[in-house]
């Protein structure tokens, strides 16, 4: 959406140009703001200070080489390099409204360094598989409450029954707990609550189509041993494309003030990326596709990760 709406402004004939800033923070809800006044004394450009609003409100470019599109920011406008190069590979939920779902497809906590975009989340190691094709197709019995249907709940079950029998506990026991509080969800009383709730009904429509699914152990620079707390549910495209990395962020929106609408949204961050790092530095991932996936990672703190600069942007 960010994109789109960016190049419509920009056709606008606006007496002062640096005055786009400020409509569209307004418009993309960016909590994050440029000082226009300044930026002139400074003699910054127009269009990099557009592209640093987007990026600094959490926005995502691809970074990877075969999916950058060689379209220079310096001898292009923003709007061109944003419409080439801003990643809009995102796939909703089924219950979640799509475009209001995108709109919060944001990193939290941004810092532009000079190795790249620098924000925080949980970076998960992805191992093994399951093939929810072999599953049975019925349990003896499945209570029925929450707000997940019969169906659903009955199909996480399925699912943590071979979990267990695989001797993945901390999943098996993650997922009994969850559907024993009931799966419930109601409508923006937990942006948490909400957020694991579409997941839990991603999952179990995986488990009915009998896709593949891949578990997540969160990774640390230590390499030390991590329990499985994480379920992907991988892409259609065959078992020769698997992710072998996930990054996931979330927070909710801090809440606006002095009379003020709130101009944050919720943030939530579910990608496939590669992943590199050198000696004594931060985890460098490369974006690849989003994901859906169930995780729990309480009291497991964020880490800090850096996306690095496509090479589009360095020429700068």
């Amino acid at each position: 959406m960010s994109p789109l709406i960016i190049e419509d402004i920009e056709k606008r004939q606006l007496r002062l140009p640096l005055d786009r800033l400020p409509i569209i923070a307004n418009c993309c809800q960016y909590r994050v703001r440029l000082d226009g006044t300044e930026l002139v004394k400074r003699g910054h450009s127009v269009s990099l200070a557009i592209l640093a609003l987007f990026l600094l409100n959490g926005e995502i470019l691809y970074n990877r080489p075969d999916n950058e599109i060689r379209v220079s920011v310096a001898h292009n406008n923003v709007t061109h390099f944003l419409n080439a190069q801003a990643f809009n590979r995102y796939s909703p939920p089924q219950l979640a409204h799509g475009l209001t779902y995108n709109k919060s497809c944001r990193f939290i906590d941004v810092k532009l360094t000079r190795r790249g975009i620098r924000t925080r989340g949980h970076l998960w190691k992805l191992r093994c598989c399951i093939d929810t094709s072999k599953l049975p197709k019925t349990l003896s019995y499945v209570e029925d409450n929450g707000s997940l249907s019969r169906d659903e709940r009955r199909n996480l079950m399925l699912l943590a029954n071979k979990l267990g029998e695989e001797g993945f506990s901390c999943l098996y026991e993650e997922i009994y707990i969850y559907l024993k509080r009931g799966g419930t969800f109601r409508y923006r009383n937990s942006f948490a609550e909400e957020y694991q709730y579409y997941m839990a009904k991603e999952l179990a429509t995986a488990v009915s189509e009998g896709r593949l699914l891949r578990l997540g152990a969160l990774w640390s620079p230590s390499d030390k041993y991590s329990p499985y707390r994480g379920i992907f549910i991988c892409d259609q495209s065959g078992p020769d494309n698997l992710p072998d990395y996930v990054f996931t962020a979330s927070r909710e929106k801090e809440a606006g003030h002095d009379r003020h609408l709130p101009d944050d949204v919720d943030r939530h961050v579910s990608l496939e990326v590669d992943y590199t790092v050198g000696k004594g530095q931060l985890p460098l991932l490369r974006t690849r596709r989003w994901i859906h996936g169930l995780c729990f990672f309480y009291g497991c703190p964020r880490i800090d990760v850096v996306f690095p600069w496509p090479s589009t942007i360095k020429q700068i």
